[in-house]
């Protein structure tokens, strides 16, 4: 199993608590209790055959009690009052209100800055220095905070948008050089350096297209009718979206979708970078239409990297659409930490789009309300602290 702390809280990982840790031991077993009971019955309902089917939901409904926890959420939060002894997917609607009218969970946006810098991995003895772009630092919000991977930082900050990839093998050969001049930028334009990896001619021809204006971005925009059916165009009233069995990549940003068809195989590439500039946005990934339903998605970006928060924020998002979450199937290979399997004929791991691990949206959706439910409980620091027998003697 790997713990990793920040995988469904908001922002850029903070484990603030927002519902507190109840000192008493008591209460604490109890909570672990509901919420290993919330993610059992979510793995559960996940693997039943038929998942998805509405009668394979309400025998699901009164499978596992779950006392109390309804009425503790809403002692502390605004959601409303429910009774005492709910059945599992009700608790799991009740968690699901909870989570999407708080805002509780602050960001460090403030303390983001120009100079700010990150290690970008270069050799295990030692680290290079890339800074943080501007277009992430102040567009990083409570909302918008799915940041673009370092590793495409130099992408970002460069006026050409030259691809990511080569522009890291140049800043390495800067780097082994001392890094002369007065910048990264100058020496790489000025000095015309030549690498055997990558040649000028391929770091020049090989661009990313960048909409740097809101025009250029608007001919992108998606919206979904009161049917929860996907349009093309900014009113909704457009043809209903059709992207063919490879899918469309898309990001969600202050509500509203921008899908295109990746773009790799001639300059300028398209990318999910490519919608915002670079900028932060609320979630990204892929997914495949037809007739305007949403069938199948995917929260692959490797721009992006999206965490659990940003699956479930896209999630909470398209069920308030009228999307059919019953129906719509969800990688969740990344959630569940599903290793890929080998690739004999091009070596290395197979890649993700060609090996997901499918549950529905609601199924997908419940179990990230009772991991976050956990984290926010700290019940995750517990186990933790027992794996590392950080715990006093005989607890």
């Amino acid at each position: 199993m790997h713990i990793q702390h920040q995988d469904c809280s908001a922002g850029n990982g903070d484990s603030s608590d927002t519902l507190g840790v109840d000192s008493d031991d008591d209460e604490l077993n109890q909570d672990e209790e509901m919420v290993a009971a919330l993610a059992a019955a979510a793995a559960a309902a996940a693997s039943t055959p038929g998942e998805g089917s509405s009668e394979g939901l309400k025998r699901e409904e009164s499978a596992i009690p779950l006392p109390e926890m309804v009425s503790r959420l809403s002692s502390r939060s605004s959601a409303p009052q429910a009774s005492v002894v709910v059945p599992s997917l009700v608790a799991l609607h009740e968690v699901d209100s909870y989570y999407s009218s708080s805002s509780a969970r602050a960001t460090r946006a403030s303390s983001l800055s120009h100079s700010e810098s990150v290690n970008v991995p270069r050799e295990r003895s030692q680290q290079l220095y890339v800074p943080m772009p501007a277009a992430i630092s102040r567009t990083f919000g409570e909302s918008n905070n799915a940041m673009i991977d370092r590793r495409a930082w130099l992408e970002v900050e460069d006026r050409k948008h030259r691809y990511a990839k080569n522009l890291r093998l140049y800043y390495k050969e800067w780097d082994r050089r001392g890094q002369p001049g007065s910048s990264f930028w100058s020496w790489l334009d000025e000095e015309r350096v030549e690498l055997e990896e990558c040649s000028r001619a391929q770091l020049e021809a090989e661009t990313v297209y960048y909409c740097s204006f809101t025009k250029d971005r608007e001919a992108f925009e998606v919206q979904f009718d009161e049917h929860g059916l996907l349009h093309q165009g900014q009113a909704g009233a457009g043809d209903l979206v059709e992207t063919g069995p490879d899918g469309w990549i898309f990001v969600l940003r202050d509500g509203l979708v921008y899908a295109h068809e990746k773009k790799t195989d001639q300059p300028p590439r398209f990318h999910h970078s490519s919608f915002f500039a670079g900028e932060c946005v609320q979630a990204a990934g892929l997914f495949v239409a037809t007739g305007g339903v949403l069938e199948r998605l995917y929260p692959h970006s490797g721009h992006y990297r999206p965490s659990d928060s940003h699956l479930l924020s896209l999630l909470l998002f398209l069920e308030a659409q009228h999307v059919d979450m019953a129906v719509m199937q969800v990688d969740v290979q990344l959630v569940m930490k599903v290793a890929r399997s080998h690739d004999a004929t091009k070596g290395g791991r197979r890649r993700k789009i060609d090996s997901p691990y499918m549950w529905t949206g609601l199924h997908a959706k419940y179990f990230l309300l009772a991991k976050r439910y956990a984290w926010d409980k700290k019940l995750f620091d517990e186990m933790l602290r027992h794996r590392l027998c950080l715990c006093p003697p005989g607890t």
